[in-house]
């Protein structure tokens, strides 16, 4: 995590900023620490999916991309936090210094992070649903797509 925050993080910044994007200076560490948490266990990187394949004895490439399938949340959770500071629980950024936290509104209401957590926790499980095949038990393709459908909601 230190490398990729101190080479990646600020490249982020900046990009954004450049772009239009303001972007509180956690979500861009979020962002690397999430895709260096997910390197470990799928490909091409996938030392935590080799050494799992070795314990089972069974093919590392196809554990790897197993694992991918289990950790495709992971990887889009990270692009929700540029586009919707709001599960940081900032609602805005001061334009002059996006990575000062003094210049972050935190949203403080309880009903307004009541109902963040509560939509964003229905999110994930629909999205994990859809993307396992299981809520209570296995779900045909319809399911899978009305799940999909909620997501986005």
């Amino acid at each position: 995590y230190i490398v990729m925050a101190s080479l990646t993080a600020p490249v982020i910044l900046i990009l954004a900023q450049d772009n239009g994007f303001l972007i509180p200076a956690i979500a861009a560490h979020l962002f690397v620490f999430y895709f260096g948490i997910l390197a470990d266990d799928t490909p091409p990187v996938g030392l935590a999916a080799y050494a799992a394949a070795g314990i089972a004895k069974a093919d590392p490439i196809k554990t790897g991309i197993q694992g991918f399938k289990y950790d495709i949340r992971t990887a889009i959770l990270p692009f929700m936090f540029f586009f919707n500071p709001e599960l940081l629980l900032i609602s805005g950024v001061d334009a002059l210094n996006p990575a000062d936290p003094k210049g972050w509104i935190w949203i403080t209401n309880p009903f307004e992070i009541a109902i963040i957590f509560s939509t964003a926790f229905i999110g994930m499980m629909a999205f994990s649903c859809a993307t396992q095949g299981y809520f209570i038990t296995k779900t045909n393709v319809i399911e899978r797509l009305v799940f999909l459908s909620i997501v986005p909601f």
